[in-house]
């Protein structure tokens, strides 16, 4: 599937129990990650990227440089950066996405930790 806006392009393949994107992000943009109940998984292929996590008391922001990976733990929001036109790979198990209610809820329930800074970005999409 392909989804086309003034960010990038989208393009989402399915293997057997994983989703793979691939992301075309364009120069200045900000991509916005949603909570996941498993690991992410991003390897970038062109470029370079700026990725903020937020970590519940602190934020923690890193660069990543072509052909580097990085894994994003579950239930950790996320902001993406791109200074430059950006091709990225993102990995994920398809039944991993959560909706904001179900984050409340493994928040409230201690599976999931709760989120404090940084929050102003991670609504802002």
């Amino acid at each position: 599937m392909k989804k086309e806006n003034n960010k990038g392009i989208l393009l989402t393949h399915d293997l057997q129990e994983n989703r793979i994107y691939t992301l075309f992000t364009k120069e200045g943009e900000w991509r916005w990650g949603s909570s996941y109940s498993e690991e992410k998984t991003f390897v970038l292929l062109t470029w370079r990227v700026k990725i903020t996590l937020d970590l519940g008391d602190r934020d923690e922001s890193l660069e990543i440089l072509p052909g580097e990976l990085i894994h994003v733990e579950p239930w950790i929001p996320h902001v993406f950066y791109f200074p430059e036109d950006t091709e990225m790979l993102e990995r994920f198990a398809k039944d991993a996405v959560v909706s904001k209610d179900e984050r409340l809820t493994a928040m409230k329930s201690g599976e999931a930790p709760e989120v404090t800074a940084g929050e102003e970005i991670w609504t802002s999409e």
